[in-house]
């Protein structure tokens, strides 16, 4: 077996266990004492990225497997009306927050949360990468090309009574990362 085969083998293998975590819920240890509730957690996904040419044999690769997803965080409350969460991201060779909002829900059928959260834009881009079935989101959900992800702000979202109803709506800030190539809104939390 060739040097490159058993790297392609092994980064297959690899690669599978990660698409079999992918999709799975976050993992975490929670605590709880009536109203009092703390969860520590995380999610793993792993990425092979093949990019030597097919059919060459010149002994150079750039195929890589990294962390796309490393996200451990923390969440919790002391209120039943009240509730926290921060969650930061390794993966990809740098450090990033995601979730760093307190959420009210005292109000029937409303959550208000102030801080760095998703922005309702796409349907894609509001399903959580655990329930996704790869570690890519396609174009519409992409945050390169146009999709705004978590920005820090105000955002509201609610439901009728037997939810079949649901809206959302913010107001927030967020920074665009001049490109010639794509068009990037990120968080002025990490920036």
């Amino acid at each position: 077996m060739r040097l490159n085969s058993l790297k392609l083998a092994t980064a297959s293998a690899i690669l599978g266990a990660g698409l079999v975590i992918a999709p799975a819920s976050q993992a975490g240890v929670t605590y709880k004492d009536g109203d009092k509730w703390m969860e520590l957690g995380g999610r793993i996904q792993l990425q092979y990225h093949n990019t030597s040419p097919s059919g060459t044999n010149t002994g150079s690769t750039t195929d890589k497997i990294f962390f796309r997803r490393l996200r451990p965080f923390i969440a919790g409350s002391v209120t039943p009306d009240w509730k926290g969460k921060f969650q930061w991201d390794m993966g990809k060779g740098k450090t990033t927050i995601k979730d760093a909002y307190m959420e009210y829900k005292g109000i029937e059928g409303i959550k208000i949360r102030i801080g760095n959260a998703y922005v309702p834009f796409s349907r894609e881009d509001m399903t959580s990468s655990k329930k996704q079935q790869t570690v890519e989101r396609t174009f519409v959900g992409d945050h390169n090309y146009g999709s705004p992800e978590r920005n820090a702000g105000v955002f509201v979202k609610g439901h009728n009574s037997d939810k079949t109803f649901v809206w959302q709506a913010s107001v927030g800030e967020s920074d665009i990362k001049p490109n010639n190539k794509k068009l990037t809104f990120e968080s002025p939390v990490d920036n």
